[in-house]
């Protein structure tokens, strides 16, 4: 009775076409981790923005927003009448980094590239404009952008680098973004 088995050859042939799809599978994988971070990044600053916004109508004080460029974290802070501030609320950043923050304030623009800046919200929930770039860690091609109305908290996301300068200046201008 002759019994049927595989040669070295033919076992070595299917391990290494496993490995191929092993590692092709693995790098898309990472790809997609790492865009649902930089997606995961973009909702936080958006979310921070809406409950500092809250915060500020809700306790009827000043709010401040500290995006921390340097440490990568987001800090909001209310700040009582006497000026004192008390830290309510503090997210580290992970997977993905805010790489610049444009703050447009009477038709001005102030442009951050490190270090911190303040986004003050005033007890009915207003603040100035601004945009924040997020990147990838691993690319400093790809980018984007979350720009904030200052009257009215309403985000919007864009990928282009022009885009978001027209955005500012026409909100700067006082229109509005469905104009």
């Amino acid at each position: 009775m002759r019994t049927f088995a595989f040669t070295l050859i033919e076992v070595m042939v299917v391990v290494a076409l496993l490995g191929l799809l092993a590692t092709a599978t693995a790098w898309a994988l990472a790809d997609d981790a790492k865009d649902a971070s930089l997606r995961n990044v973009r909702q936080v600053v958006m979310h921070a923005d809406r409950m500092a916004r809250f915060a500020g109508i809700r306790t009827n004080e000043q709010v401040t927003l500290r995006l921390d460029l340097s440490r990568q974290r987001l800090e909001r802070f209310s700040v009582d009448a006497a000026g004192n501030r008390a830290l309510m609320h503090a997210v580290p950043l992970r997977g993905a980094r805010l790489d610049r923050v444009i703050v447009s304030e009477n038709r001005n623009e102030r442009i951050i590239d490190h270090g911190q800046i303040e986004i003050d919200y005033s007890s009915t929930g207003r603040s100035v404009t601004y945009a924040v770039r997020i990147t990838r860690p691993d690319t400093e091609n790809e980018s984007h952008w979350v720009v904030i109305a200052g009257l009215t908290g309403q985000a919007s996301l864009e990928d282009d680098d022009r885009k978001v300068t027209n955005l500012l200046t026409m909100l700067a201008s006082g229109r509005r973004l469905t104009d």
